[in-house]
């Protein structure tokens, strides 16, 4: 029989998101993504770099000045998508 595994999120008293116990590093892109319903392959592409090197990048808490530079190019995206509707 198959079970389905359910991934719990867990907020805790310093209002860090965990799942399964894991911190989840870079919430704020991550969330931004989600938001603005842009894809990680997307913002890969944009980046020139695979989506899995993106993947792998997200895993660690990138800096400050990275972190602003990937929000302002998701927002460029969110941006032209809407403009193509």
């Amino acid at each position: 029989m198959l079970s389905i595994i359910t991934t719990m999120i867990i907020h805790d008293e310093k209002r860090n998101v965990k799942i399964r116990g894991e911190k989840v590093e870079n919430l704020t892109i991550r969330r931004k993504l989600k938001e603005a319903e842009v894809f990680q392959w997307e913002l890969s592409e944009r980046l020139g770099i695979s989506e899995m090197t993106l993947v792998r990048k997200l895993r660690r808490e990138l800096s400050e000045e990275d972190k602003q530079m990937i929000l302002s190019i998701i927002e460029e995206i969110a941006v032209e998508k809407n403009n193509r509707k």
